[in-house]
């Protein structure tokens, strides 16, 4: 069975004095199962803060939003 993984409207942010820093925001992936897939950008664009927030790896206190379906 091939599976799926559908992400709508991920942004995660980071809660500074300042206020939050948004380092992901308003991101949607449809990933297919049986697929390679690579995630590219530069350096500091929130590839690896995606990875994490997928993988449910973020700290706590920071900001998510989003919803998997």
């Amino acid at each position: 069975m091939v599976k799926s993984l559908v992400l709508e409207n991920i942004s995660v942010g980071f809660k500074l004095p300042q206020g939050v820093f948004y380092a992901v925001d308003d991101v949607s992936l449809n990933l297919h199962g049986g697929n390679f897939t690579a995630i590219i950008g530069e350096s500091g664009c929130g590839k690896s803060v995606l990875a994490q927030a997928i993988l449910n790896k973020m700290p706590s206190g920071d900001v998510k939003n989003g919803r998997e379906l």
